[in-house]
């Protein structure tokens, strides 16, 4: 639900700008959202002017749909190579309402030789941050009655 909420308002685009900022280095300086906060559309239009450095600038274009924690679309971008202190960016913020959702009738999903290729993938993949627990290392007593 806060990927694409059923509704909008100003608290969830502020924290999603804050999360874009802090996740891709690019800091905001201002923003402005359009008069009516949801349109009939049910997407709702900010202004984002900000500056960064280039590595920066590239992560928020490589993220700028992922790392916020909404649906985000960039419907322009305005920046200058001789002046490289402000970059204007329009993002779209997207609710349920959206007309480009509405028509989505069904979910396609991968047939078994994608999810056997997507497994072989994975395996190759090193994930640092699993640590495989061996049941018999867990000691605890259990209960037949808990609330004794």
């Amino acid at each position: 639900n806060i990927l694409l909420p059923n509704k909008e308002n100003i608290f969830t685009i502020i924290s999603a700008l804050e999360n874009l900022s802090s996740s891709t280095g690019f800091y905001i300086s201002n923003y402005s959202l359009t008069p009516s906060l949801e349109k009939k559309s049910g997407e709702v239009e900010v202004v984002v002017n900000g500056f960064g450095n280039k590595e920066s600038f590239m992560k928020l274009l490589e993220n700028y749909n992922f790392s916020s924690g909404r649906l985000i679309t960039m419907d322009k971008l305005n920046y200058n190579i001789a002046n490289q202190s402000t970059i204007k960016l329009v993002f779209k913020f997207h609710t349920r309402k959206s007309p480009k959702l509405k028509n989505i009738t069904q979910v396609v999903l991968p047939e078994k030789k994608e999810i056997s290729w997507l497994d072989k993938i994975i395996s190759k993949v090193k994930i640092n941050n699993i640590i495989p627990v061996d049941s018999s290392d867990i000691l605890y007593r259990t209960k037949p009655n808990p609330f004794e």
